[in-house]
């Protein structure tokens, strides 16, 4: 069987502390995963502590590390041209994303990709899933996490799903080439719950796998707070508005036979 390619995406912004943690790490799940090339896509918001210069010495000395620098800041921008990038340049089959603070375990991207090869569209690293959880937020962003994916689930009408606004995720080519970007191609964190909402709307078979979500260890959350509330409640809000056929479509929950 021929093996096939898997990028995975690191948005950056100065995140020089744990980048060179982080790299290594991912690369080391190659070991587990036979069945796939592993191959690293670092795209950068314009970073000035360094970051950009460190990874750029690095895909110098490893070729499958790949470097993308944008000139303007915002995660669903930086996301969107990964996506293109990985898919119609790499040539990828699937895709990975996840963030640079070492807040999501590299260990659990052979759980996401295998997903994946068994026939899901989408796997998500669920907080929310049974075997999900957080470690050491404060209860204001547990709240709010909570209530923006109690949310989308009732808005959306895919009750079933528990998480939406997971920035850990794996997705396939075929799936990208049926997402309508010009309606979720927001240039925020909006972005991300948008993503699965588009994909369950367009037939898509989601898995969520179980994953700890560890707070922090350096820097501060880069979360446009007001901004983000204000892009979710609309999206979500105007859902069913939107294509109210489609809004009932049962979710997808085994791969068929």
């Amino acid at each position: 069987m021929q093996t096939q390619l898997a990028a995975v995406i690191i948005p950056t912004r100065n995140e020089r502390e744990t980048i060179a943690e982080i790299i290594p790490l991912v690369l080391q799940q190659q070991d587990r995963m036979a069945f796939l090339d592993l191959e690293l896509l670092i795209v950068d918001g314009d970073s000035t502590d360094g970051t950009i210069e460190y990874v750029s010495e690095l895909s110098r000395q490893d070729a499958r590390i790949h470097l993308i620098v944008l000139g303007r800041r915002g995660l669903g921008l930086a996301l969107m041209q990964a996506y293109e990038h990985a898919f119609n340049e790499l040539g990828a089959d699937y895709v990975a994303q996840m963030d640079a603070d070492l807040s999501h375990a590299p260990s659990h991207l052979p759980e996401l990709f295998e997903a994946l090869r068994a026939g899901y569209d989408l796997s998500i690293g669920s907080r929310y899933a049974p075997g999900g959880g957080t470690s050491g937020w404060p209860v204001s962003r547990r709240l709010q996490s909570l209530l923006a994916n109690r949310f989308a689930s009732l808005a959306s009408g895919y009750g079933e799903v528990r998480e939406w606004t997971s920035g850990y995720r794996a997705f396939s080519a075929d799936l990208y080439r049926q997402l309508d970007f010009k309606a979720i191609g927001y240039h925020d964190y909006t972005i991300q719950p948008a993503l699965v909402l588009e994909a369950l709307r367009s037939g898509a078979r989601v898995r969520e796998v179980p994953i700890t979500f560890v707070n922090r260890k350096w820097g501060k959350s880069k979360l446009p707070l007001f901004g983000y509330t204000f892009h979710l409640l609309k999206h979500f809000g105007t859902a069913r508005l939107r294509n109210p056929r489609r809004a009932g479509q049962p979710w997808p929950l085994r791969v068929p036979e």
